[in-house]
């Protein structure tokens, strides 16, 4: 029997997490980070990596950590927690909970994750701001070409 394949994508709309976070991240978006429990699809992903179940100690759950750069650009972490322990963190709460639930070898390639990402975003940014640009300025020879004598 083979294992089923998990794949973390952010940019996939029909992961149920996915939109949870998107979500949140919509309606607080002074927010850069966020702890809730992880959903079964993520535990499925973290006992895939780990090459079979995961067997916590009694009364502790699974948690994600997300790291929140811009919208559709998120890094996730996980770590086992009291399943009693609470969710409703402030941005700096988050914060520290995101430091503990990674490596500082996992923090350096979040960390090249997180430039990509930002580079990304820029380069996003930057096509948005190119195509307005190549727009307004379609509008203006249009509006110039409609004047009296204009484009002659």
């Amino acid at each position: 029997m083979s294992r089923p394949r998990y794949t973390f994508r952010e940019d996939d709309p029909t992961a149920v997490d996915s939109v949870f976070d998107r979500g949140f991240f919509a309606r607080n978006p002074h927010r850069r980070y966020r702890v809730r429990r992880s959903s079964p699809a993520e535990v499925a992903g973290i006992e895939h990596v780990a090459g079979g179940p995961v067997t916590l100690l009694p009364g502790f759950a699974w948690f994600t950590t997300v790291r929140n750069i811009a919208p559709g650009k998120r890094l996730h972490a996980f770590l086992a927690n009291d399943a009693d322990a609470p969710t409703a963190l402030s941005d700096e709460q988050a914060r520290h909970v995101w430091s503990l639930a990674i490596s500082p070898e996992d923090e350096e390639r979040a960390e090249a994750q997180l430039k990509a990402m930002e580079a990304e975003v820029e380069a996003e940014r930057v096509s948005v701001s190119d195509w307005v640009a190549v727009e307004n300025l379609s509008a203006l020879l249009r509006m110039h070409a409609l004047e009296p004598g204009g484009g002659r």
